[in-house]
């Protein structure tokens, strides 16, 4: 699998090679890639950076991990040549070389564990190339990331596949201390800060939905605000127009200036129109300061940060939520919540928690429906509450394995509307 995670490493290359795309005489693996993914190593033969890690993995022995791992660092390809050899040895060549989808190279003991424990998840993602491009993502955990994404701006716009996330969730659940893991999705809690010039400020654009859909919201009035400003009394900045613009796959949009750093929450409020649905404000916290340019390697999540979508829900889904989730109490709020996990994907395996949930309804969502049958959140990283009693609340986020603090915030929470939080992960400060 192609870079899962440096320390994964790339996966071992059967015995293979004798220069870039040329292998071993006399393995089985050999032979078989030899006759059916011939364009797949004149391709690797003819790209330098392939080229270069097949030939220096030709020295090592099948069975020694540390040498490949070490070419796999000095030759760190992450190219398509080297992605398409992979794929076509995992596709085409599965029962000659490609058993639990090849050996994980970060030693025998890593090995044997992730030979044993993740062979499905390691054979189904050697086969997919969404899945070796989804595994670039994760040398983002490299300490040299911000150099590692300046060398491979590509880095950045590879997304992890679910099958990528099976791999590394298999490995942190049954290989942690044999693979030297420990909370890699979370390492980067509590080592890093956010830099920006107060001074400054910052346009942002506001692009604007509603909830559950994909349809844009126009005439929806976007104000700045303080955290520490529940009514949004003496807000920061308001927008000059209403949002406008949007469409059935459009987002509306409307544009407003604010420090840089707010650190706030943005109020939404839709003016009323006739003969459309009535909608309930949203509290949208960003969950991280907003700068001009906003790149979190610095603190390995190695994605720019861009302004999601702000989702505004109907007073009717807002009752058909309440009802789904067995709400029985009026007037208290809404939370949805992502947590957001050092890799900048949602954070899998999470607990959510407020300091005085009183009665209301936790929920996570499961297969894109949320349910108070769930107990953490799954792969999208939602989750949230139903009938929070309105005030300030302190939202956490743990691990619920070992039950580790991840994210933590104080917010206001409306009665009758939505607070909308991306939860990233905590600051050194």
């Amino acid at each position: 699998m192609l870079g899962l995670v440096p320390a994964l490493g790339l996966l071992s290359d059967c015995n293979l090679i004798l220069g870039a795309g040329r292998y071993k005489v006399g393995s089985g693996c050999a032979d078989c890639v030899q006759a059916r993914c011939a364009a797949e190593s004149a391709a690797c033969d003819a790209n330098p950076g392939c080229s270069a890690l097949f030939a220096c993995m030709a020295n090592c022995g099948p069975n020694d991990s540390t040498c490949r791992l070490g070419c796999k660092r000095a030759h760190p390809a992450k190219d398509e040549a080297t992605i398409a050899l992979t794929v076509c040895r995992g596709a085409g060549c599965r029962d000659e070389c490609v058993a639990c989808g090849d050996a994980v190279d970060n030693g025998a003991a890593c090995d044997a564990c992730m030979r044993a424990s993740c062979c499905s998840e390691l054979t189904a993602c050697t086969r997919d190339a969404a899945c070796e491009r989804g595994g670039v993502k994760w040398t983002c955990f490299d300490p040299n990331c911000a150099s590692v994404a300046a060398e491979d701006p590509a880095t950045l716009a590879w997304s992890s596949s679910p099958l990528a996330d099976g791999v590394f969730r298999c490995a942190l659940a049954s290989c942690s201390t044999d693979c030297a893991l420990g909370d890699l999705p979370w390492d980067c809690v509590g080592d890093f800060l956010y830099t920006f010039n107060p001074a400054q400020s910052v346009i942002v654009t506001m692009p604007v939905t509603e909830f559950g859909a994909s349809r844009g919201l126009d005439g929806v009035r976007v104000r700045a605000c303080s955290a520490i400003d529940a009514a949004c009394t003496k807000p920061v900045s308001v927008a000059a127009a209403l949002t406008s613009g949007g469409g059935p796959k459009q987002p509306s949009t409307t544009t407003l200036t604010v420090p840089e750093g707010f650190s706030g929450y943005f109020e939404l409020i839709r003016e009323h129109v006739d003969g459309q649905d009535d909608f309930a404000p949203t509290l949208f916290f960003p969950g991280y300061p907003v700068i001009g340019t906003v790149n979190f390697c610095g603190g390995r999540l190695c994605e720019r940060l861009g302004t999601p979508a702000m989702p505004m829900i109907n007073l009717s889904q807002a009752a058909s939520l309440g009802a789904l989730l067995g709400l029985t109490e009026a007037g208290g709020g809404y939370m949805v919540v992502r947590a957001v996990d050092c890799r900048n994907s949602g954070g899998s395996d999470v607990v959510f928690g407020l300091d005085n949930p009183g009665k209301s309804k936790t929920f996570y969502f499961a297969h894109n429906v949320p349910t108070t049958a769930a107990t953490e959140t799954d792969l999208t990283g939602l989750g949230g509450f139903a009938g929070v009693s309105p005030g300030f609340v302190t939202f956490s986020a743990k691990l619920k394995l070992g039950g580790k603090l991840v994210s933590q915030y104080r917010l206001p929470v409306r009665a009758d509307a939505l607070t909308v939080l991306f939860a990233y992960p905590l600051t050194s400060l």
